[in-house]
Order: structure tokens, then C-alpha cells, then sequence
């Protein structure tokens, strides 16, 4: 069981996690024309694996900047709010 930000997030007890996952997707789209940038959002604790495999790979946003919490994420956002902005600007 993972502790996050307002949920416990049960998980099997294998090698796996949003990280693993993230990188099976990417996998997959090796061959699409025209490229693509990965773009991972979050903000709970559960998050930092795909922050950690996507770290060279593409953008990493954490939502909450709080200087108490350590991140791998790359850039901060202060709210949803600008998640949408940050979205809208990058479509």
C-alpha cells in the first residue's frame, strides 16, 4: 500500500508503477510520424516514479509547489488552474 495525498493506493507486489508504465507507453509509440513530447502532470507522492522516468524524456510538472516537499519533477505549477493554462499553450 502506497500513503498519497488524500488516498491510499493499493498496489500488486511486483516491479511496477507509473514509471514502468509511462515507459511502456513511450515503447509503444517509438514509430509515430512526426514525434511526440510527453508531458506528466501530478501531484501526490505516487507520481515521482513517472517523474523519474520521464526525466530526460520529456516535461515533468509537479502541482503544489511547497518547499517542504522534494520532487523529481522538473518545472512547478501553483495550482490546476495553470495545469489548463500550461495545456492550452502547448496544443
Amino acid at each position: 500500500v502506497l500513503r498519497g495525498k488524500k488516498v491510499l493506493e493499493a498496489v500488486p507486489d511486483i516491479a511496477w508503477d507509473k514509471g514502468g508504465a509511462a515507459l511502456l507507453i513511450l515503447n509503444r509509440l517509438k514509430d509515430v510520424p512526426g514525434g511526440y513530447l510527453p508531458i506528466m502532470v501530478g501531484d501526490d507522492v505516487t507520481d515521482e516514479a513517472a517523474f523519474r522516468a520521464l526525466e530526460k524524456r520529456g516535461i515533468t510538472v509537479r502541482i503544489g509547489r511547497s518547499k517542504r516537499k522534494k520532487t523529481l519533477a522538473g518545472f512547478y505549477l501553483k495550482n490546476y488552474r495553470e495545469t489548463l493554462r500550461l495545456l492550452e499553450a502547448v496544443m
